[in-house]
């Protein structure tokens, strides 16, 4: 296993050096950073030294490495937060993840640094928009109500960490719009962590809640792109159906005799799956 680490480890680090043919692309490395960063806290490994050590040094060096691995760490981050909700972390390792995320996303290559402020400046956007998305749903399943309610300060976490004064100041108004737009009602918008990122990209007229005809449809258009981005990674790709050999008549003929013959010995009873309910809650609705 220590050798199926350290493969991923070194193609990863040097994965700029493969030829585009080669190369995974931006979502597959996505992919594997995220399942890394659960190895990192994965007991069986921790308690395998060598390993350990590994899979530390990469995470030390790997965001700092140039422009695009930085990027890949920023992209992780809404993919690692809601796999980390989805298995189910107990809440101390949960704490862990969200903190070694803030400092990984601190940890900005030396170079390029007008790329990396444009890189945050998506990731800044990414998390609002996921945060709005998480919120904006009307009727949720409890489930889901349970799962926001961790994602979302998670997500605030990380976007108190990135450096706004680096930003560029049209970029901050979009933002501060697209936060004005979080459900008031909402308690999760009520913390002193929502409060202090609405102070942070308060910016201008946004600030005194005057917004620009033109920077309102900006927010709109920025939003809705982030949504038509989640909906075409949240389609799987349909397999083709490989074209099925049609049987000889004859032995199905004789299958569908047997089965006749089958279904006249006895009556097969049939148990439905047992299923977990679900109470399906309305935020509309003041409890």
């Amino acid at each position: 296993r220590k050798v199926v680490v350290e493969g991923f480890l070194k193609l990863m680090t040097n994965h700029s050096k493969y030829s585009r043919e080669n190369a995974w692309t931006e979502g597959e490395q996505c992919d594997i950073f995220t399942k890394l960063v659960f190895l990192n806290f994965d007991k069986e490994c921790g308690a395998y030294a060598p390993m350990q050590q590994c899979i530390s040094v990469f995470f030390d060096v790997y965001s700092m490495l140039h422009a695009h691995t930085y990027q890949i760490v920023s992209a992780s981050i809404v993919l690692t937060v809601k796999e980390a909700v989805r298995r189910e972390l107990k809440p101390r390792v949960f704490g862990q993840l969200v903190r070694f995320l803030t400092y990984l996303v601190q940890r900005v290559p030396a170079q390029d640094k007008d790329e990396v402020v444009g890189i945050q400046q998506k990731v800044a956007t990414s998390l609002i928009c996921e945060m709005k998305m998480q919120a904006s749903e009307e009727t949720v399943w409890e489930e889901e109500e349970e799962q926001m309610e961790q994602i979302i300060p998670a997500l605030l976490k990380v976007l108190l960490k990135l450096d706004v004064q680096q930003f560029n100041q049209d970029a901050v108004k979009i933002m501060q719009v697209l936060l004005s737009e979080l459900p008031e009602g909402n308690k999760l918008f009520g913390t002193k962590e929502f409060q202090s990122a609405s102070d942070t990209f308060s910016v201008g007229d946004a600030a005194e809640g005057e917004v620009a005809p033109d920077v309102q449809k900006q927010a709109s258009l920025v939003y809705d792109q982030y949504l038509a981005m989640k909906s075409q990674q949240d389609q799987a790709p349909e397999e083709e159906d490989a074209p099925e050999e049609e049987e000889p008549a004859e032995e199905v003929e004789k299958e569908n005799e047997e089965e006749a013959a089958a279904d006249t010995k006895a009556p097969v009873e049939h148990k439905s799956p047992v299923r977990r309910r679900r109470a399906l809650r309305s935020r509309n609705v003041v409890s």
